[in-house]
């Protein structure tokens, strides 16, 4: 058995390995980092060697959309009535899952993914029940290994996760039961080394097993079944294309919202540091000079002093490059860039070296906003939906009896998850006005009614104001607004519960 686990890492390890590359090449491009070969080259002739944080913004840009969307509001997501729900029990399970979102601190587990996931372009999670709250850990994705056959998410019937844990965790996890006390060899010279373990996700039978090893030495987990199910989700914010009669695509992956654009920046920063370089021979004039002209290299370096030779025509400058042309180079590139990612610099902050109207810059930082959307309603139907009804469900299994008094939790109940995200939602003005209309119309029916004095549909037009109120609010940067309100959350669930 031993074997034929390690034979599913190495075969899942070769998959991956295939991509690794364009991970590795996509991510050092973030961290402004030229490869070793370049740098000792353009060092050791005294070039350059800038490295333009063109992508590097661009992925900030990606990664302040996705948080602008999920975290503008108070409410992470909405639990809505389905087939056989009730509305209930679904108001206690939703105000369960706001006060655990806030318990566990999405935002600091969330936001360093949404960075990530603009030049990597896949994010993986691992969720699970953690003793008393549910846990969510993001997971790199260099030490997740899918089965490199699955055209899909959903036609995964096998993941390896590798981690790593200390000599006492891995006592404490025999000692609990958890792993099955095999004769390991530590190294007792130092007592936080961490050894390399790898969890085994395979679907059997319809059903999803667990298996552990420690290395390749020894197994300390064999085949339990997971009662909550595949504990990893993964999405990315733009689908891959398979190329035609390519082997080994692995369809888990996604395609970085910025890989299209790592040959242009390449070009950029080439360009640029070129450009310096021209204005450097502008600045400071390379000379031909005579070997018999007897000129003083001091002469020559002091700006002040005259220089004194026989014959003029024994000095002559070098011809300096034309920097108009370059600059003209890198604008187009720069647009180039903008078109394949959908970042306008606009978007960034940016001014743009042509003569644009307000009107102009408006609808280029509308266009580039489209854009964003399709990737944010990508990630949002493949990572952060299917991540937060896993959330939910475990919630409603495992969460504490207090927020589900009188509630048989055996089975859980159908429900719909609702996130206020997709087209439409980055763009706050947008949403405001919208919502700011939508108020003015339910003003106006709330006159029509006392006019007619239908006092029960005045009543219900004014609940339903209260609520629209309610979503305006943290978009002007109100937040807790519902401690305004005349109701408050916590009487509420004590009205439900009674």
């Amino acid at each position: 058995m031993l074997d034929r686990f390690n034979k599913l890492i190495s075969k899942a390890k070769d998959g991956y390995s295939k991509y690794s590359s364009s991970f590795k090449a996509l991510n050092n491009a973030y961290l402004l980092n030229y490869s070793d070969e370049k740098r000792e080259f353009l060092f050791k002739h005294d070039k350059s060697a800038l490295y333009y944080p063109k992508l590097n913004a661009k992925a900030k840009r990606i990664m302040d959309a996705l948080s602008q969307t999920y975290f503008e509001s108070d409410k992470m997501a909405l639990l809505e009535n389905n087939i056989n729900s009730d509305s209930t029990i679904l108001e206690m399970w939703q105000y369960a899952f706001d006060y655990y979102c806030k318990v566990i601190n999405l935002y600091a587990i969330l936001q360093p993914e949404f960075l990530k996931v603009s030049f990597l372009g896949t994010s993986i999670a691992k969720i699970y029940w953690d003793t008393d709250k549910p846990a969510i850990e993001m997971l790199d994705i260099d030490k997740v290994f899918f089965d490199p056959n699955a055209k899909n998410y959903d036609d995964l019937r096998y993941i390896i996760h590798e981690f790593s844990l200390t000599k006492d965790d891995i006592k404490r996890y025999i000692k609990d039961k958890i792993y099955k006390n095999a004769d390991l060899e530590f190294d007792d010279s130092d007592e936080y080394k961490r050894y390399k373990l790898y969890d085994i996700y395979e679907f059997k039978n319809g059903k999803w097993i667990l298996s552990t090893i420690f290395d390749d030495k020894a197994i300390l987990r064999q085949e339990v079944e997971l009662k909550d199910g595949l504990p990893i989700v993964c999405g990315y914010t733009l689908a891959q294309v398979k190329k035609l009669g390519e082997s080994g695509f692995i369809g888990v992956y996604g395609e970085p919202p910025l890989a299209s654009i790592l040959p242009l920046q390449d070009e950029f920063n080439n360009l640029r540091n070129a450009s310096i370089e021209a204005t450097k021979q502008h600045l400071y004039p390379k000379m031909l000079i005579n070997k018999n002209a007897q000129i003083d290299r001091d002469e020559l370096i002091n700006p002040t002093s005259p220089i004194y030779v026989k014959d003029l025509g024994a000095v002559t400058v070098l011809p300096q490059p034309s920097i108009q042309t370059a600059i003209a180079n890198i604008q187009a590139i720069d647009n180039d860039m903008s078109e394949t990612s959908g970042i306008s610099p606009q978007q960034n902050g940016a001014t743009s070296v042509r003569a644009e109207t307000a009107t102009m810059s408006s609808i280029m930082a509308n266009e580039g906003s489209i854009r964003l959307n399709g990737y944010i309603r990508t990630y949002n139907e493949t990572f952060i939906e299917p991540l937060f009804y896993k959330f939910a469900q475990l919630i409603y299994k495992y969460g504490d009896p207090m927020f589900f008094v009188g509630v048989d939790r055996s089975e859980v109940m159908s429900f719909k998850l609702n996130l206020e995200c997709g087209i439409g939602a980055l763009n706050k003005e947008v949403q405001k006005r919208n919502l700011i209309e939508s108020s003015s119309l339910l003003g106006n029916h709330f006159q029509m009614c006392l006019a007619i004095k239908d006092f029960q549909g005045a009543e219900l037009i004014k609940n339903a104001h209260e609520e629209l109120i309610a979503k305006i609010m943290p978009l002007f940067g109100v937040k807790d607004f519902d401690k305004y309100r005349k109701e408050q959350e916590g009487d509420r669930l004590y009205q439900v519960q009674q």
